[in-house]
């Protein structure tokens, strides 16, 4: 009897686990764990002698998620059925902007060394999501809210919003990942040259 309760109670809930999914995956292939391509090395002749904080990015709790995220129209939202970033996509990114800082400056991490940090940057990620707005294929929009403070004297520095859209090649899962992994490119290439340029301006 115990066993038979057991098993109607998990049979009730298996529906449930995929009523957050909305939409099946595009090309029907198999749902599968996504992440950014590193950026490339950039050549230094040496690394600037400060230490920066990358804080993990803000965001609405929409966004602030594994999942992948679709917008078909501007007042909704939704995510792909099954498909996933290998991380909440706020320390998905944070870790990728720290890996394209490394090597630039003296040392660059988390919020584990703002006590050592010379400056720290503060974001928020406004849009992270493929558009459709009634077509087909998607655009893959990010947006990137940043400010820069330094440390002595304790102050906000620069503020900057990066932007990018990158229309995927098809409706393919491969072609819409590759679109996010593109803008993302061009929004971390920006943040680390305005990063840079602020933290030379103030040695």
């Amino acid at each position: 009897m115990i066993r038979h309760r057991i098993l109607l109670a998990l049979a009730m809930t298996l529906p449930l686990a995929g009523c957050g999914s909305i939409l099946k995956l595009p090309g029907g292939e198999p749902a599968a764990h996504y992440m950014l391509r590193p950026a490339p090395a950039r050549e230094v002749e040496a690394p600037l002698p400060v230490v920066i904080m990358i804080a993990e990015p803000d965001a609405s709790a929409a966004l602030d998620s594994n999942r992948v995220a679709l917008k078909p129209s501007d007042l909704e939202l939704q995510y792909y059925a099954g498909a996933r970033w290998v991380d909440r996509a706020t320390r998905m990114l944070q870790n990728h902007l720290i890996a394209a800082l490394s090597g630039t400056v003296k040392d660059v991490g988390t919020e584990a060394m703002t006590l050592a940090a010379d400056y720290r940057v503060q974001t928020n990620l406004a849009a992270f999501e493929a558009v459709y707005d009634g077509n087909k294929i998607p655009t893959v929009r990010v947006v990137l809210e940043a400010k820069l403070f330094s440390r002595t004297p304790l102050a906000l520095r620069e503020r900057r919003t990066f932007r990018a859209e990158v229309a995927a090649a098809s409706d393919k899962q491969a072609a819409i990942i590759n679109a996010f992994d593109r803008a993302t490119a061009e929004v971390t290439n920006e943040f680390v040259d305005w990063v840079l340029a602020g933290v030379k301006e103030r040695r």
